[in-house]
């Protein structure tokens, strides 16, 4: 037996057997699945699942723009740095040489080719300033790595080279 289905999944068969067709009976019988679903075009599943994938391709691309602290927050960075070294001394020689060998192992360092210098950091935006050297940084105790490495047990520790005697 074949039920006869309208185009809205109507069944327009009279009777299945001896009971009179109803939609919960018809979906019963075995041309149930030739059931036409009102579903969307599949162009709409398409269009909404390209936009999905962008938005979510725009977000990732979005998380991997480094945000950079604005003027008025590296100044008052730099001030408490600076007051800290001149109210509190510089940090302690053991303290100051794992900062170095953290900034060392950076992928984000900005070396120099001056003899007894390490570089810049690039990821604070500092720049390349005398006061700005990561010889200079580390020894002031508020000073903070922008990528939160100083203090961090995990962070890449590369030796420095040592000095000729």
């Amino acid at each position: 037996m074949t039920c006869f289905w309208d185009k809205e999944g109507t069944c327009q068969h009279p009777r299945i057997g001896r009971t009179p067709a109803f939609p919960e009976r018809c979906g019963s019988c075995s041309m149930r699945r030739l059931v036409p679903l009102n579903l969307p075009p599949i162009e709409e599943k398409v269009e909404r699942f390209q936009k999905a994938k962008q938005e979510a391709r725009a977000e990732e691309l979005k998380a991997m723009v480094p945000k950079t602290p604005s003027l008025v927050s590296k100044a008052l960075s730099w001030a408490k740095a600076e007051i800290s070294r001149a109210i509190q001394g510089p940090v302690p020689d053991a303290e100051y040489q794992d900062r170095l060998e953290i900034c060392n192992g950076c992928p984000k360092l900005q070396r120099s080719t001056e003899e007894g210098k390490l570089g810049w950091c690039g990821a604070c935006g500092c720049g390349q300033r005398a006061r700005a050297e990561l010889t200079v940084k580390a020894t002031m105790p508020e000073a903070k790595c922008p990528i939160q490495a100083w203090g961090s047990l995990s962070a890449k520790r590369v030796p420095l080279p040592q000095k000729p005697r």
